[in-house]
């Protein structure tokens, strides 16, 4: 259902849960009835829609609901038997109380754009596009800091672009101008 939004501010609860309900609806070749995301799948998705939501001051529209959580959680393998605990908010805005300047811009890239560890590795600043609101994933060759060359490719080979906040490229932004000039981010 098309629901005419154009800003954040105008995301619901109703919103998130009518977008969970649609990614069951989509076509799948993969799936035994021919529709539908799998829950995983369709969880993964919500968490991406969860982080985005966090990061832009927008946690208020997250409720807890079967599919939609307050924080982002790991994507555990089948079977797997663990004890990872989800970061709350308090714990998260605690570890920021004690970073310094360099370790809060890596974590807020982190957290705005949730990508792997080996993705930020190797971002690079023409990979920021602040017009369209994106950081993008591609494969490259990136020159690393000790000067030498390497041919990088995402995980699954799978590029893509990541909606991000404003406030990460106006962070992004000082942080240019104060680091050596490199073309990595980090």
């Amino acid at each position: 259902e098309k629901r005419g939004h154009q800003f954040i501010e105008d995301i619901t609860s109703e919103d998130v849960k009518a977008y969970y309900g649609y990614l069951a609806t989509l076509p799948n070749i993969k799936s035994e009835t021919g529709v539908g995301m799998t829950d995983a799948s369709r969880n993964v998705k919500l968490t991406i829609v969860s982080t985005f939501l966090r990061t832009a001051g927008r946690a208020d529209v997250l409720q807890n609901w079967d599919g939609v959580r307050q924080v982002p959680t790991v994507k555990r393998a089948r079977n797997e038997e663990t004890d990872i605990r989800d970061y709350s908010d308090d714990q998260i805005e605690a570890m920021f109380k004690v970073m310094g300047l360099e370790e809060e811009e890596l974590f807020t890239f982190f957290l705005s754009t949730g990508i792997r560890a080996d993705e930020v590795a190797v971002a690079e600043w023409h990979e920021l596009d602040q017009k369209l609101g994106i950081v993008m994933v591609r494969k490259k060759w990136v020159t690393m800091g000790d000067g030498t060359r390497k041919y990088w490719v995402p995980k699954y080979k799978k590029e893509r672009n990541i909606p991000v906040p404003q406030s990460l490229f106006n962070m992004m932004e000082t942080r240019r101008n104060r680091v050596p000039k490199s073309s990595l981010i980090f």
